[in-house]
């Protein structure tokens, strides 16, 4: 993933430096300049390496938390036992009704 990076930021515009003439003096300026452009390709390529590895790690997480059948922070059966509990009332509640319509249709 790292060797990506210096091609994200185009290290060659840091190597590159730009100057010309010669002596000690321009290579000087010339050697200052480009290292700060390096301190800004490095702290560049330092953000996107922590985004995607951010972006990993919680991709990661994410997938380890669905794949956890009990206990995980998605699963649903705490939920589904709620659920199922309140149609199993409902249906003895229908069953209840259906009886007691199913005796006023014979009585009357």
């Amino acid at each position: 993933m790292m060797v990506s990076f210096p091609m994200l930021v185009g290290v060659g515009d840091a190597i590159a430096g730009g100057g010309g003439g010669g002596g000690a003096a321009t290579m000087t300026v010339v050697a200052g300049d480009m290292l700060r452009k390096g301190r800004r390709m490095w702290s560049l390529q330092g953000i996107l390496f922590g985004v995607a590895t951010f972006a990993l790690v919680m991709t990661k997480c994410v997938l380890g938390e669905l794949w956890r059948t009990k206990g995980g922070a998605y699963n649903v059966d705490s939920v589904l036992k709620v659920m199922v509990r309140g149609l199993e009332v409902e249906l003895e509640q229908r069953m209840v009704d259906a009886k007691q319509m199913l005796k006023r249709s014979k009585e009357g």
